[in-house]
This record gives C-alpha cells, structure tokens and sequence, in this order.
C-alpha cells in the first residue's frame, strides 16, 4: 500500500498509527524505514537492511541476503519518504514479492508504479463551508487540529463561538493541509487569531519554525513544497510555474494553448507528485488546480522567471478568443453547461479583464465583455462595474464591433440594475457604436433591449431622444423596427429575440392582444434552435399577456417548466418573473395557499440574486394571500412593499399599482383606514432598517 498525497497532508502520521494498530498481526514484527536523508535509490535496500539487521555477506547480494533473511516471516515494512529514490521501488518490490507474508507500507508524494500496488490519497482535512454554523465549524476535524496545537502553544487557547470562525477561515485559507495548519497555529504564541488570518497574504513567509525535531523539510511550508518541487525535471518545473498565471484553476484546453509544450505528459506528472489537484466537475470533466498554498510558491518560481508578463498576456488572449468561441453555445440548449464552465473560469475571466485595465490594452477585456454579455446578465451588477471601468480606457475609444458590444452589455446589465439613466445613455451609445462600424446584429439587439428596458421602466415611454419621444407609441416603433433589423441580419436566433421583446414593449404598454402575438411568434422558434431560456423568457411575455386578458388556464400551461429552466442557467431574475407571474394565477384562480407558496419563492429569489426590484411585487402578493386570515399582517407587508417601491425598487413585471391599490382598498375596508395607517408605517419602517429576507417574517409578528 502507498499512501500518496501533497507535501504535508499527513501521509507520514496516517502511516505510523496505521503500524501501531498492525504490531499484533504481524508476529515478527513492524519495522520503519526512514528513507529521507537517502542521497540516491541505490542506498534504499543497504538501509532496509540496516533497520532489519541483515549484514552485507561476501560473495552475495544484499537483495539475496534479505530474500532469505525475510522468508518465511511475517511482518510490515513502513518505508516512509520514498518519493526521491521512487527508482528503487522494483527492486524493493522483488524483495517483498519473495516473501508471502511479508507487507510493505510506504509513504509518498508520487506511486511507485509497482505490481501489486495500492495507492491511498492522503486528501487535506475536509473543511466546512463557509456558512456552516458555528457548532459544525468547531468539529471540523481541520478546525479541531488547529484548537489542538494552539493549546500546546497556549494552555488557555479555546475553540469557542468567537475563535471558531476564524479558526475555521484559516484552515480554509492553508486547504485544510495538517502541516500547514501546525505550522499557523504555532503562531499563536505571539498572534491573534484577526491578526493572522490577515497575514496569510504572504503564507510562505509566515509559517516557518515548525518543531525542531521535525525534518528540515517540514520545518517551513516553503520547504515542504520545495522539496516535492526540486524532485522535478525542468519539463515539469516549467509548467508547474507557468500553471501559476491561472486563477481557480483551468481546463487541459487552457493550460496547453497558455502553458505551451508538451502539457499532457508534464500534467501527469505533476498530478503523480500530488501538486496539481484534479477536480471533477459535474459535467465530468476534468479541472486542473494548484492548492492556494502552493499556487503562491509556484507564483515566485514564475516572478523569478522573467515569464509572468508573457504568461499574463497569452493568458489573457486565451480567455477572449474562448469567450468568443463559447458565445454560439450560449444560445442555444447548450446555455446551461457553458454557464457552469464560464462559472469556474470566473476568476480567470477577472484576471484577464484586470490584465486589459492595468495594462490599457482595452481590446482583450471588450471582446470577452462582448460575447459574454447573456452569461453577465446572471451576474449584471459585476458585469456592469467591469464594463464601465474598460470602456472609460483610452484604448477603448477606437470603433468596434467588439466595443459595441461591450456598451450593449452595459446596456443589458444596467437594465438589470434598473438604472434609467444609465440605460438611456448606454442605448444611445451602443447603437451609435454598432452603426459606425456596420453591426446589425448589436444594433439590433440594443434598440430591442432599449425599448423593452425602458418602456418598463419609464411611465410614459420616454426615449433617450426627448424632441424625438412620443410615449409608448415611440417605443413600439423602435422595438419593431429592431424586429426588421434582426430579420435583416438573417440570424434566426437574433430575428426571434427583437419579436420576443416587441412582446414585452407591448406588454408593458398595456396591449397584451399585441403581445401575445408577438410572443407567440418568437417562442416556437426558440424552440426549434433549442433555446430553453430565450423559450422560457417568451413564455413568460406569454403568460402575463394571458393573465391580462383573463385566460388563465392557458397562462399557466405558457407558463409550465419556465421557472426549472431559468434556474437551471442561474437566470435568478427572469425565474423570479415567471413564478410572480405563478402567483398571480392562482390569486385570480382563487387557490390562496399556493399563491401564498409562490409570492413567498419570489421574494427567496430576490434575496438569492441581491436583485430588489421585483420585491415591492412579492410583498403585496403575500399580503393579498394573508388578507382575509391575517388582515394587520397583510396591511403591514403592504407598507414595507410601498416603502421599497418609493425608494426606487421599481418591478420588472407588470401590474404593481393596480394590485396594490385593490388590496389596500381590501384591507382598510377590514381594518378601518386608522389602523391600516398606521400597520404600513410599521411595514415602511421594516423595509428601511431590516433586510430583505426578514421583512416578510418580521411583517407577521
């Protein structure tokens, strides 16, 4: 058996206690053999001899002097550290093979690829996660070594409610690696737990001074990684530094086009000697990381390089060319599994967008804003803050397709955020960038998403153009004049997308015979690309245009299996709409409890997505469903819902002052127009000084 694993995960304490229970099973005996201070392979069997007492005879081998010394006995030989002589194992391996009942036991950063081998991974501690509570933090077995070892250094230390968390995001910080754990908590002599968790900045430089009688290599995290990292050819040194330039790791696809050479065999070997991890992701396919703790070891190996600025730059085309090439995926059925691979290269996507800001070379971060604009619209307040920092770049002033489509996510994600003003000036200005360099399709899509955005947002339709407006009537113009553009660019996918939001324009203007029609027109072809999201955003067009007109039943057919298929892209806020739109149904339908269930999943995904605007909705919903059994609730919930509204939380959907007028009516008539008063002062107070996910609860007591 080897126990394999990174430098200071433990392998050599598993391995010994793993002995101690074995001394009665085998009879002759448990024998450990230390092979660290051993300068070359061809010493490995002259101190197994040493440590079984077998002496070198004239005339013979010393591998045949053990082969007769071990046959017939029965006992454990504990080899521990054998990665640097790995070259003996074969030979190590006809010894033990020559005697039945002989076992072998050995400790390692990488196999010893012998006949017969069992490889154990010695993983890190398991950590909890980060919002695990306190009491699940204090049995980490990760959080429960650090207590253990800072009460040697401190007979008074206590894992207790207030070190527990920090504890706890320590251990998280050093990826639950014993050593790296003792070596922190030992720091305890002379720091606060607050003051160490903030100098893990620098991890190598802090957790030095390990036991004395420890071996000089675990004496310092830098040591231990330096010893697995010194065994390596250049080949593998070279692309263990180069691995550095990611950030939360990378598939085999980015290593090879950044990384460069012959990346398949060195990342074997990298992952043999256990300092490269290997995560699969539920997609069943590999990613490739460096421990934190290592990643910054193997980040001074590439500032000494002289590569860092190259490997940035290559890093960095990488991420814009995939985004690009992703971008096609994104519209399509295919949306779902791209957005969980764009997911775990976001901190890659960060490091490439900051690389395009430090360095002024604008280009790389617009191409990757560009295509990715339908991934940012599930993250828009980050997509927003990105997009405005790059397009305020002098190099991003040059026309492009690229900078067009970087101010249409601007434009998407501002209307995430329901910023009128900002949608107004970055409609304007992504259609004026998409004209001058002859983009119908950006064009296209930023008028649609300009009228859609602002007739939602805007009670009587005002344009960016104010000589030019004419309420909704003007809205409904550029909306299917952007219908006429899509179709123009003879992308079906564009053409049905412009149609789906000429339904919503007309929703909002209150025709919901016009959009039905429209979305009607666009969902079918979403459905035949495959499109499940830009389907289930068309039927929820559909389904509130339905609900206005009374037709119920088929509102919530338009509406089945649209809220499963938004969450299933993380599109929080659009799966927020269709289950507002859920809500009403069954309020009409008079089915109380279920558009209680409903309202209630709604304001969930508004507190999930840290997106409000659909907030004042939710929390009038919940009070028309309490009114008749809990009527101060419901007056009360209904002050917190006027509160968020006046404070600027305008709703994505349809519909809000009507209901809200009617169910205000309701509640006075039951309560009297004092009492009511004075419940949604109360509701208004709850809304200013708590969050948004105690509101509701705090509104029933």
């Amino acid at each position: 058996v080897t126990l394999t694993g990174t430098g200071g995960s433990g392998k050599t304490r598993l391995a010994l206690r793993a002995a101690e229970g074995l001394l009665e099973p085998f009879g002759d005996g448990v024998f450990l053999v230390d092979l660290a201070s051993l300068g070359a392979p061809e010493h490995v069997v002259s101190a197994v001899a040493t440590v079984l007492g077998v002496p070198a005879t004239s005339g013979r081998s010393l591998v045949d002097s053990l082969v007769t010394h071990l046959a017939g006995k029965e006992l454990l030989l504990v080899l521990d550290n054998f990665e640097h002589v790995v070259a003996a194992a074969p030979e190590i391996a006809a010894v033990v093979a020559a005697a039945p009942k002989v076992r072998m036991l050995a400790t390692s950063r990488v196999p010893l690829r012998i006949r017969g081998e069992h490889e154990l991974h010695v993983r890190p501690l398991p950590l909890p996660p980060a919002d695990a509570p306190t009491e699940a933090l204090l049995r980490s077995p990760a959080v429960q070594l650090f207590g253990e070892r800072a009460r040697e250094i401190r007979a008074e230390f206590a894992l207790d409610p207030e070190t527990g968390p920090l504890a706890a995001e320590i251990c998280r910080r050093l990826d639950g690696l014993p050593l790296a754990i003792e070596l922190a908590a030992a720091r305890t002599r002379l720091l606060s737990l607050a003051t160490l968790l903030e100098r893990l900045e620098n991890r190598l430089g802090l957790l030095t001074d390990g036991a004395a009688d420890a071996p000089s290599r675990q004496r310092t995290l830098r040591a231990t990684i330096a010893w697995s990292h010194d065994l390596l050819a250049e080949r593998e040194q070279t692309l263990f530094r180069r691995l550095a330039v990611f950030q939360g790791g990378c598939s085999l696809a980015a290593a090879e086009s950044v990384c460069g050479g012959d990346v398949l065999s060195a990342l074997t070997l990298l992952v043999e000697q256990n300092l490269v991890v290997t995560r699969w992701s539920e997609l069943g396919e590999p990613r490739f990381e460096l421990l934190e703790t290592i990643a910054e070891f193997a980040r001074e190996r590439l500032a000494e390089s002289g590569e860092a600025d190259e490997l940035a730059r290559r890093h960095a085309s990488y991420f814009a060319g995939h985004a690009e090439a992703v971008e096609p995926s994104l519209y399509s059925d295919q949306r779902g599994p791209w957005l969980r691979r764009l997911e775990a290269d976001r901190d890659n996507i960060r490091a490439a967008l900051r690389w395009s800001l430090d360095r002024d070379e604008a280009a790389v971060g617009l191409r990757i804003l560009a295509a990715l604009w339908l991934w940012w619209w599930t993250s828009f307040v980050e997509g927003w803050a990105w997009a405005e920092r790059l397009l305020a770049l002098p190099s991003a002033a040059e026309p492009s397709s690229a900078r067009a489509g970087a101010l249409f996510t601007a434009e998407i994600c501002s209307a995430g955020a329901g910023d009128l003003p900002a949608i107004r000036r970055y409609t304007e200005a992504a259609i004026e960038a998409a004209r001058s360099v002859a983009d119908d399709r950006r064009h296209a899509l930023a008028q649609a998403l300009g009228a859609g955005a602002l007739a939602g947002l805007t009670p009587n339709g005002e344009f960016v153009d104010r000589e030019r407006a004419d309420g909704l009537i003007h809205l409904h113009a550029l909306s299917e004049e952007a219908v006429d553009l899509g179709r123009r660019t003879g992308d079906p996918w564009v053409s049905a997308w412009t149609t789906m939001i000429s339904g919503l324009v007309a929703l909002l203007a209150g025709e919901p015979d016009r959009a039905r029609a429209w979305a009607a027109e666009a969902r079918p072809e979403f459905e035949r690309l495959g499109d499940s999201w830009s389907r289930a955003s068309a039927s929820m067009t559909l389904g509130f245009a339905l609900i206005q007109l009374g037709e119920l039943e088929d509102a919530e057919t338009a509406l089945e299996g649209s809220v499963a298929a938004l969450l299933e892209v993380g599109d929080l806020k659009m799966a927020n709409g269709c289950l507002l739109g859920h809500g009403l149904i069954a309020r009409f339908g008079g089915r109380t409890e279920d558009a209680e269930r409903r309202y209630r999943e709604a304001l969930n995904l508004c507190v999930r997505s840290g997106d409000p605007a659909n907030a004042p909705v939710c929390l009038e919903g919940l009070a028309a469903a309490v009114t008749a059994r809990e009527p101060e609730q419901a007056a009360t919930l209904l002050g917190a819902a006027r509160a968020l509204y006046d404070a600027g939380h305008i709703p994505n959907v349809p519909g809000f002052e009507p209901l809200y007028e009617g169910t205000a009516a309701g509640v006075a008539d039951t309560l009297g127009d004092e009492a009511a008063a004075r419940l949604r002062a109360r509701g208004a107070t709850l809304a200013r000084t708590l969050p948004l996910a105690e509101v509701a609860d705090a509104a029933a007591t």
